[in-house]
């Protein structure tokens, strides 16, 4: 990037057919909800701003662009707006993403000049049925920056962790469990050291007063180490995504759905430690899992449900 690249103010230009931006308005709010800094047409437009003045500006203080495909296929003003992004993509190198929507058909036929956003050759993110098993996720990792395929990712640290807590717990062995991929360690460390937040090492159990007031450093520091390292596919912040898809309320019946959604449910019965996946294939969000289904075994049901909305409260 040369030095009369504009200063980045947003993480992706969401590049779209306005025929489809009720589907667009859904995956916006996901990747707001992530943390994405996301400009879609008017509704990000700065006050005292033109619309048509702007959105060149817009795309060009973007470090990355998303190009919606529905099927009503390209919009005019989309396609001006391809070639615009296209050029940011060759001069600063930055990202740029074709996104296949739900309702875009399995052949799609663009004009000649935007064909290469649906060559085989060309990834892209595919929400429909049958494409991507995580879109969202895939689509975060590639604004971001980061690998597009999770399984055996080596990618290396940019920076170094953030290992504060606010009550003196040292995470460098949660951080190098996790570092090493030996998840199934790091599964029972992350209890370890959350026991040691919590002051209830003597009891050896988390209740609901414990979570409702987890220190909010701590919980930020457990939950970053889990997605850096397992590259945004395990983590409490990452449950806590699908903790809202399933309906974002503190019961039992909404720990069911979560269950089943992270895959630690099967046939209407809840798993044990035999059966859970302790590598990258395993679903998104499945990890960490030993101090929830330990909570279980307590009888508190709705022990995810609880931290996902501690988690809201931290806005982590």
């Amino acid at each position: 990037m040369n030095s009369e690249t504009p200063q980045v103010i947003y993480d992706v230009f969401l590049c779209h057919n306005h025929f489809d931006k009720p589907k667009v308005l859904t995956i916006k709010e996901e990747l707001v909800e992530a943390g994405i800094r996301t400009f879609l047409d008017e509704l990000d437009l700065p006050l005292g701003h033109r619309w048509g003045d702007y959105l060149p500006v817009a795309m060009d203080k973007s470090s990355s662009s998303a190009i919606f495909i529905g099927d009503r296929g390209l919009g005019n003003t989309q396609k001006k707006e391809i070639l615009h992004l296209r050029g940011n993509w060759f001069i600063r190198d930055i990202p740029f993403i074709p996104v296949y929507l739900p309702n875009a058909p399995q052949i799609i036929q663009l004009p000649d000049e935007f064909d290469f956003l649906v060559r085989k050759d060309y990834l892209g993110v595919d929400f429909r049925s049958g494409g991507d098993p995580d879109p969202i996720g895939k689509l975060i990792r590639a604004i971001r920056g980061t690998q597009n395929d999770r399984a055996g990712s080596t990618h290396p640290p940019t920076q170094e962790d953030d290992l504060r807590s606010e009550r003196g717990i040292d995470y460098k062995p949660l951080r190098d469990l996790l570092k090493a991929q030996n998840w199934k360690a790091a599964d029972k460390e992350t209890l370890k050291v959350m026991l040691q937040a919590a002051g209830s090492e003597e009891e050896r159990w988390l209740n609901t007063d414990s979570i409702e007031n987890f220190p909010c450093t701590d919980l930020r520091t457990i939950d970053q180490l889990w997605v850096k390292y397992s590259n945004e596919h395990f983590g409490f912040s990452v449950q806590k995504r699908i903790w809202l898809k399933c309906g974002g309320r503190v019961d039992y019946e909404t720990e069911k759905v979560l269950g089943e959604a992270v895959g630690w449910r099967k046939n209407d019965s809840w798993k044990w430690s035999d059966d859970i996946t302790f590598n990258l294939d395993a679903p998104t969000g499945h990890l960490p899992w030993f101090i929830f289904m330990w909570l279980f075994d307590l009888g508190f049901g709705w022990g995810c449900s609880s931290l996902a909305s501690r988690l809201v409260e931290c806005n982590i």
